[in-house]
């Protein structure tokens, strides 16, 4: 964001915010609380490949409302942190299984 010129930090962590905060909310979250800990979506690969779709899906959808100008920038980072997502509630849901096995 800021190779665009948004100089202003926090519109920059708002941006971050409006993004992060749906795919944890809408997706990590509900199939934290509704999957089984021995379910195979919680294996690190699965989980970083639906987070990669979700956060694609998730771009596309905003940047339909926006308009498609800076899509073929943001789509790679969009997909970055779905996979980051989900590698990281990949490995919360095996902390929590371990320690409650």
């Amino acid at each position: 964001m800021l190779l665009f010129g948004w100089e202003d930090w926090r519109y920059c962590l708002m941006m971050i915010g409006l993004f992060a905060v749906p795919v944890w909310a809408l997706v990590l979250l509900p199939l934290h609380v509704l999957l089984p800990r021995s379910s195979t979506f919680w294996h690190p690969g699965v989980s970083a490949g639906v987070g990669c779709a979700v956060g694609a899906v998730l771009l596309a959808v905003y940047f339909l409302f926006v308009g498609l100008d800076l899509l073929w920038f943001f789509l790679p980072i969009g997909v970055l942190v779905g996979a980051v997502t989900g590698l990281v509630g990949s490995a919360i849901a095996r902390f929590y299984a371990a320690r409650n096995a």
